[in-house]
């Protein structure tokens, strides 16, 4: 890809609404916290009020924990566990991330 393609960049939220304000880019992807993305989405709504639109790709959030109980299928949980971390090499913003397991099936 050449390099003035695709940039990969670590802002604040000021200066990302700034950007974006300004349009300074054609795509803003962003991964991060709903908080942050709400900020991102309203800097874009306000650059679209000025007649740029922006397009935005959101993943929010996404520390999905899994439970195993005390009466679980425990190859059941297994399979299911394992897909729900790793079901698109993991760039999921629903992957789980982490497992608590009732002591009886620890």
């Amino acid at each position: 890809m050449p390099e003035d393609v695709f940039a990969n960049v670590f802002l604040d939220h000021d200066t990302t609404s700034a950007l974006i304000a300004e349009r300074a880019f054609g795509h803003v992807n962003f991964t991060g916290s709903v908080v942050a993305g709400r900020a991102i989405e309203r800097a874009a709504i306000e650059a679209s009020a000025k007649g740029r639109f922006v397009p935005l790709g959101l993943e929010l959030g996404g520390k999905d924990p899994a439970y195993v109980r005390a009466d679980a299928d425990i190859p059941h949980a297994i399979e299911n566990v394992a897909d729900g971390a790793f079901f698109n090499s993991g760039q999921s913003c629903c992957g789980i991330e982490r497992v608590y397991a009732h002591e009886a099936v620890f």
